[in-house]
């Protein structure tokens, strides 16, 4: 299924900060999810993070394995810009990971850069994702408390369903 007629609003034009949530994850789940993002990735040199026994931001690169040190409570939330991020040789653009408790959310920047192939794309990388994680929950709504979109969650299950076939 082309998920690209049903979520095209969601993608073509800023409405505000959109994140793709993953819910449902352990700290391992965080961890595995985390490295495969960045497997698909070019290195990127500056990400940093809240550190609360520092008080103030430090670098993700000077720090062994950032994700642990967040499932162990060292970080309040960490965000890594995820450059180059390459699904099928498609890039997607301008996409962050955001981890905070038990969710890890990718913020995108909507506008001229996600079309249809793009949305495949991403798509295709949530839907691997899920079946590395079978529980993984994937929810697109606004920051700031919005509800989830239900035509993200139809379009993403009729994607899935098409996938398996």
């Amino acid at each position: 299924m082309n998920p690209w007629p049903v979520v095209k609003h969601l993608f073509d034009f800023y409405d505000g900060f959109p994140d793709i949530k993953m819910e449902n994850l352990s700290e391992g789940d965080i961890l595995l999810v985390f490295d495969t993002l960045v497997s698909f990735c070019e290195p990127n040199h500056d990400p940093k993070v809240w550190s609360l026994e520092r008080r103030k931001k430090a670098l993700i690169n000077e720090i062994i394995h950032p994700e642990r040190e967040f499932g162990e409570g060292r970080f309040e939330c960490f965000s890594h810009p995820l450059t180059g991020l390459r699904v099928g040789g498609v890039e997607l653009f301008d996409v962050d990971v955001w981890a905070e408790d038990d969710v890890l959310a990718l913020d995108y920047e909507p506008g001229d850069d996600w079309d249809e192939c793009r949305v495949f794309a991403l798509f295709k990388l949530l839907y691997q994702l899920q079946q590395q994680i079978p529980g993984v929950c994937f929810t697109h709504s606004y920051e700031g408390g919005s509800d989830p979109n239900p035509e993200f969650a139809k379009a993403f299950k009729a994607f899935c369903s098409g996938t398996k076939n």
